[in-house]
């Protein structure tokens, strides 16, 4: 997630780590504090760690592209968190439903991935 400092990165946070806890998945949720280095270093140890997964609220959409290129070679299903990310290979966009707290998801149409 991008930043402590908003009670709304922090439940949404706290929201998918609930949701994936109750349904067996082992996670790390990590906040950036809105430092793009920040995020890039968290996620590049994340892909070296051999995460399945990554959900990312990208800071900036534009400075992920070497470090998801290699989470995807490595077969890692890279989901945009409300954010886009752009010039990557993301599997799924979502964003928070404005009507409630569930996540909608669609697949991307992106023809990089």
């Amino acid at each position: 997630m991008p930043t402590k400092s908003s009670a709304r990165w922090i439940d949404d946070g706290n929201n998918i780590v609930k949701v994936l806890k109750e349904r067996g998945y082992n996670t790390d949720l990590q906040y950036a504090e809105d430092d793009i280095p920040n995020q890039l270093s968290q996620i590049e140890n994340m892909v070296t760690k051999g995460a399945k997964v990554l959900v990312i609220a990208s800071i900036d959409g534009t400075t992920l592209s070497d470090v998801l290129k290699q989470a995807k070679d490595k077969g890692i299903t890279v989901i945009a968190y409300d954010r886009l990310i752009r010039d990557t290979p993301t599997s799924i966009s979502m964003r928070p439903s404005t009507t409630s707290r569930s996540v909608c998801c669609r697949r991307s149409r992106s023809s990089r991935g």
